[in-house]
């Protein structure tokens, strides 16, 4: 495996497909030009935040991606363990400079962002390792991925919270919650020859596939809430929003009637990144046909 290729199997490129969407989002849903110079930066940090969350996740799971995920083993072992934890170092060295700016700039997002680090941190590396603590296993997941990215963009335009503004957060965090949810039922059997306890492990595949569905479901409310003001050309992107969620819907209501579970979840767990693209660039996109209009 090249050089190259392997930065780009453990950034995990597949799933950050839509980290840029999510970060440029919580911007420009405050319907204003938003400044340059911190909207430029706050997406370089939020690609870095979830690049160093990825590369830690990779770093302390190198023995178990021996067994089940030789890829991802192989990625690492190509740069190097030296190597991999100076750019988790440079990384961190970067993230830590943003924070810094931001800190005099930005007080929301930078306190989001130390926060996130943390998580990015803690999630995968002992003693804490979040990863193994059962119904804590997805949270850090959801909130620093989903919530905290929305929130802080829009820390960058505005200071207040409209009703709209909270409905689509929450829409938007549960939406994606439940697609990620399909990607925790992907492992089922290697995180349980591994003793990490899931929320699969908790309810079992058939619940967590039915409770992913119902969190995929929000992602009406947050697509509803971009509505208005009415656009013509806007109108087309929320039309393919609405078509890329209905997609995502009716592949994981194949998840649920499928039998055995197992081998839908990892079937249909290798479509998450286009459930990310084809709902969130085109919400993006309706939003800034409006602001351009």
């Amino acid at each position: 495996m090249s050089l190259i290729r392997s930065l780009i199997v453990v950034s995990r490129a597949d799933l950050q497909i839509g980290t840029p969407a999510t970060a440029l989002l919580g911007i420009f849903l405050g319907y204003r030009i938003p400044p340059a110079m911190p909207s430029i930066l706050y997406l370089i940090l939020c690609i870095l935040l979830v690049t160093i969350a990825s590369h830690i996740n990779c770093m302390y799971d190198l023995e178990v991606d021996k067994r089940y995920k030789k890829e991802l083993a192989e990625a690492v072992l190509t740069i190097g363990i030296r190597n991999f934890k100076l750019l988790i170092f440079a990384e961190s060295l970067i993230v830590g400079i943003l924070i810094l700016w931001f800190l005099l700039n930005d007080i929301l997002v930078a306190i989001l962002s130390i926060i996130g680090l943390f998580l990015a941190y803690s999630y995968s590396t002992p003693p804490l390792r979040i990863k193994d603590k059962g119904w804590l296993n997805p949270i850090p997941t959801f909130i620093g991925l989903y919530f905290f990215p929305i929130l802080a963009g829009w820390s960058i335009v505005r200071k207040d919270f409209p009703p709209y503004f909270i409905a689509f957060l929450i829409s938007y965090t549960l939406m994606n919650s439940g697609f990620l949810l399909i990607n925790i039922g992907e492992d089922y059997d290697e995180d349980r020859k591994c003793g990490i306890k899931t929320w699969a492990h908790m309810l079992g595949l058939k619940k967590t596939a039915k409770l992913s569905f119902i969190f995929a479901l929000f992602g009406i409310g947050c697509i509803v809430t971009i509505i208005q003001p009415f656009n013509i050309i806007s109108s087309i992107f929320i039309l393919l929003a609405f078509l890329g969620l209905i997609n995502s819907l009716k592949d994981i209501y194949e998840i649920i009637k499928a039998h055995p579970k197992r081998m839908a979840f990892k079937k249909y767990a290798k479509k998450i990144p286009i459930w990310f693209f084809t709902t969130r660039y085109p919400m993006l996109l309706a939003i800034v046909v409006k602001i351009i209009s």
